[in-house]
This record gives C-alpha cells, sequence and structure tokens, in this order.
C-alpha cells in the first residue's frame, strides 16, 4: 500500500513552504512518528514526522523547493 506524505497545515496564515532538508532518504525505512523532513515557511521552521511506517520509496521536492500546504512530497 502506497501511503502519501503531505504537507501539514502550519496555520491559516501559512499556504506554502520550502523544504529545506529531507531526513530520511529513499530506501530508508521509517516508523510512525519518525521525522521525516524539514520544512520552512516565512513564520516558521518545522520538522514534520511520518503518519506511517514503511519504506519511503519516492521523494516529490527537492532541497530548495517550495510545496502548498497539502501537497504530497514523498511516498511511503
Amino acid at each position: 500500500m502506497i501511503v502519501e506524505v503531505k504537507v501539514p497545515s502550519f496555520g491559516e496564515s501559512v499556504s506554502t513552504v520550502v523544504v529545506v532538508e529531507w531526513l530520511k532518504q529513499v530506501g530508508d525505512a521509517i516508523a510512525v512518528d519518525a521525522e521525516l523532513v524539514e520544512v520552512e515557511s516565512d513564520k516558521a521552521t518545522k520538522r514534520c514526522v511520518s503518519t506511517s511506517a514503511g519504506v519511503i520509496t519516492k521523494l516529490l521536492k527537492g532541497p530548495g523547493e517550495s510545496a502548498d500546504v497539502g501537497e504530497v512530497i514523498a511516498l511511503i
């Protein structure tokens, strides 16, 4: 089963974030609540955790790329 990793909500005024750093790479196993990616908005930097356990199969955004809240940025 493929699980989509989406950019979480940062609050009402934030609609776009920038991927700062992936903390896991394609092929890495990940547990629920493990830190996966660091993203930055104009208001804060946040480390996002995985909501599912599995293996990272694809990273859809690279460091420096922007993504909208709710957009799929990785697959587990």
